[in-house]
């Protein structure tokens, strides 16, 4: 459901996110391990062990509180569909009742909701481990940022670099030809989403090519990216499509649910792209504005500084808060449309048990 894939990508990014925190706190301790001569291997095998004694307990209690969770679930929505029923029955002279919602569990779910979550948060670990032990051991003994230590690229990385993005760009391209022929949106966005991937990707390594600094050809390619994310994906292609008299909108309900299941995240990402990348000139427009009020300038100056020092850390927190904040926001939606559904229109009732059509 649209529900459980924001959650699940809610709890992905915090589990990302807390290895992250973790290794920053340990940046000093793994730079003098690097230095005596711990391999980055070992650095890997170490934070995979940790996440895993924290992945099999966590993921056992995961599992019980989502069986209670469930239960207590039931329970409300089985007393709500007695409600309705029973005023429904009430009205037509029926019998009230005849929903009922019992639970049930089969110990095979149990099993592989278990083996899942276990799996999942140690594939999250693992590429997270492998990301923090990819540090400069003198950076990381000092305690300096990363982009102020030139690294050396491997041969492997280079050429993951240059090929990424046009691998993506094809890929793109085959989406958006199959999406032409089932006149499936979905698919065009999709396909478009990438499309937008590997021109960023392709256009930073164009750029890294001319000598420009590297937080210049970031801004550019990443703030082209969000603009493209937020155009494809908030854009009312049902309006122009009626507009323009052109029937794409005949949608296939395989894709239409990975289409709003990607939709929220991928408005979310560009969003977070544009202002984590443009954050100086919003910082600009925001002391210009603000600019009478003179003992604001050095507390806005202190409080961006820091979060626009780690870009990848605060960008990780600010898409979490985002995605917790748009899954209570679609659950609140849901549950005000359903109480309207089933509470009785004062309107059309006037406290009578009639409907006035």
């Amino acid at each position: 459901s649209l529900f459980g894939i924001f959650s699940i990508l809610a709890g992905v990014l915090l589990i990302f996110l807390i290895f992250i925190m973790l290794a920053t706190e340990r940046k000093s301790e793994m730079g003098m391990a690097r230095a005596i001569g711990v391999q980055r291997g070992q650095l890997v095998q170490m934070f995979i062990t940790e996440g895993m004694l924290y992945d099999l307990v966590a993921a056992a209690a995961g599992v019980l509180l989502g069986l209670l969770v469930s239960w207590a679930m039931v329970g409300f929505i089985n007393n709500l569909v007695n409600d309705v029923t029973g005023q429904v029955g009430g009205a037509l002279g029926a019998q009230s009742g005849f929903f009922r919602f019992r639970f049930n569990v089969a110990p095979v779910s149990i099993v592989i909701a278990y083996c899942l979550g276990v799996l999942l948060t140690f594939l999250i670990v693992t590429i997270a481990s492998w990301r923090v032990s990819r540090l400069n051991i003198v950076a990381a003994i000092r305690d300096l940022p990363e982009s102020s230590v030139t690294k050396r690229r491997s041969w492997l990385h280079r050429i993951f670099t240059v090929a990424i993005g046009p691998i993506l760009i094809a890929a793109a391209i085959w989406l958006l030809f199959i999406s032409g022929l089932r006149l499936g949106p979905a698919l065009a966005q999709l396909g478009t989403s990438l499309l937008l991937f590997g021109a960023a990707l392709t256009l930073g390594w164009l750029l890294s090519l001319s000598g420009m600094r590297a937080d210049t050809r970031n801004r550019i390619a990443y703030s082209l990216l969000g603009f493209g994310l937020l155009i494809v994906w908030t854009m009312s292609w049902e309006r122009w499509s009626a507009l323009l008299d052109v029937n794409l909108l005949e949608r296939d309900p395989t894709v239409a649910v990975l289409s709003i299941g990607l939709s929220g995240p991928l408005i979310i990402l560009g969003a977070i792209l544009v202002v984590m990348y443009n954050a100086d000139s919003l910082f600009w427009a925001i002391s210009r504005l603000l600019g009478g009020i003179g003992y604001l300038t050095p507390v806005l100056k202190t409080a961006i500084a820091y979060p626009l020092s780690a870009r990848f850390r605060t960008g990780m927190a600010m898409l979490l808060f985002a995605m917790i904040i748009s899954t209570v926001v679609i659950m609140s939606i849901v549950i005000q449309v359903t109480q309207t559904l089933v509470s009785p229109d004062d309107e059309r009732y006037a406290g009578f048990e009639i409907a006035v059509n």
